[in-house]
């Protein structure tokens, strides 16, 4: 999010859409791609030919995703540039943003139809890549300590080239705002920052993503409800109508604004939407388990992708929360701030993932995972 806020806003190459557009998504999705890689190679008794299909799937969504997401924020911040179809504000909204979302919603479909990932099937092997995840969770926080400490230690050796090209603060320029944003109050951008420390927007952005992952876990317990009287369904092809909700609703949010409207609940809707099919399919794998095991994996699953419905319903029409700050600090050319902000909220999301992970350890979850297995 982070590296499409810089490229949308600063780079030089605004002025060809497409361009910027690969350019800001390409490195989120080689990295989620190498996550999937390595989660499937794990899965050492796992088809390779289904393997494949599963990789090919989850690279495609996840380079869907990425790319919606930074023409939303590109749409937001060049509008006269940036003249996204499916981001319409003229008589036609609802028309052109429905027909979109359809468009998506079909494309989602049909490579989950090639790839057969029925819910089951996408749960049980979700369920056993968090298996050994939590088994091996000691080697994990290993691995991301190690990959900070190299980040940040390029990070100060080339800061003053990271400026010059991207407008990245160097290491102590950020501690020194993220100082004054929790402690002192900021003390160099105008209102309605000035003067005032950062928890009141950390405070609602927090609420949102509480409120959108609750309605999310609502519905999902819905729709688990009516899925256990009939289980068969979820190893059908009608299952992929559910799958169809992963993507999609970032499409469809658009033409809901006339039924929410823009304050705090159109973020939660966007928030509960893309959340929506991770949660369904943590409920369903584990539906032997207690409903206290579902839920701390469950928000621990949706996670990344609430906060990124945070960051995206705070671009437009938001007068508070983290995404706010980004964008209004970016675009006043405070990028210590922008900069500080961000790496505060992958800090939130990374300790309250890992406290979760920690909770379901604990509590000896582990062996309920352990008993996922493809259908």
């Amino acid at each position: 999010m982070y590296w499409g806020d810089r490229t949308v806003w600063h780079l030089n190459i605004h002025t060809r859409p497409l361009l910027a557009v690969v350019v800001a998504a390409t490195p989120a999705t080689i990295l989620a791609s190498c996550y999937y890689y390595l989660c499937l190679r794990s899965l050492t008794d796992l088809d390779r030919v289904h393997a494949r299909l599963q990789l090919f799937k989850v690279i495609v969504f996840q380079a869907m995703l990425f790319c919606l997401v930074c023409q939303f924020s590109s749409a937001f911040a060049r509008p006269n540039l940036w003249p996204w179809a499916w981001f319409a504000t003229g008589p036609d909204f609802l028309a052109v943003a429905s027909a979109f979302g359809l468009l998506i919603g079909l494309i989602v479909l049909t490579i989950n139809a090639i790839s057969s990932s029925t819910l089951d099937r996408t749960a049980s092997l979700r369920g056993r890549i968090i298996e050994n995840e939590i088994a091996r969770s000691r080697a994990s926080v290993s691995g991301i300590i190690l990959i900070v400490s190299i980040c940040l230690s390029v990070w100060q050796v080339y800061h003053r080239r990271f400026k010059e090209v991207f407008l990245f603060s160097s290491p102590k320029e950020v501690l020194k705002a993220g100082y004054q944003m929790l402690v002192t109050g900021i003390q160099e951008m105008g209102p309605p920052f000035k003067g005032e420390t950062e928890w009141q927007d950390i405070g609602i952005s927090l609420l949102e993503i509480v409120v959108g992952i609750s309605l999310a876990a609502a519905l999902g317990f819905i729709v688990l409800t009516a899925l256990e009287k009939a289980p068969s369904v979820t190893k059908t092809k009608w299952s992929h109508l559910l799958c169809v909700t992963y993507i999609t609703p970032i499409a469809l949010w658009q033409a809901a604004f006339p039924l929410v409207g823009i304050g705090i609940l159109h973020k939660i809707v966007l928030i509960g939407c893309l959340t929506f099919f991770p949660i369904l399919e943590i409920f369903w794998i584990l539906r032997e388990s207690s409903i206290f095991v579902r839920s701390i994996v469950a928000i621990d699953e949706a996670l990344p992708l609430a906060f990124v419905g945070m960051i995206v319903g705070e671009l437009y029409a938001a007068t508070a929360g983290i995404g706010f700050f980004i964008v209004v600090s970016s675009a006043t050319s405070r990028s210590g701030e922008s900069t500080a902000m961000s790496l505060l909220g992958f800090g939130l999301l990374v300790v309250l993932s890992c406290a979760l992970r920690f909770a379901v350890s604990r509590i000896g979850s582990k062996s309920k995972l352990a008993a996922c297995e493809m259908s």
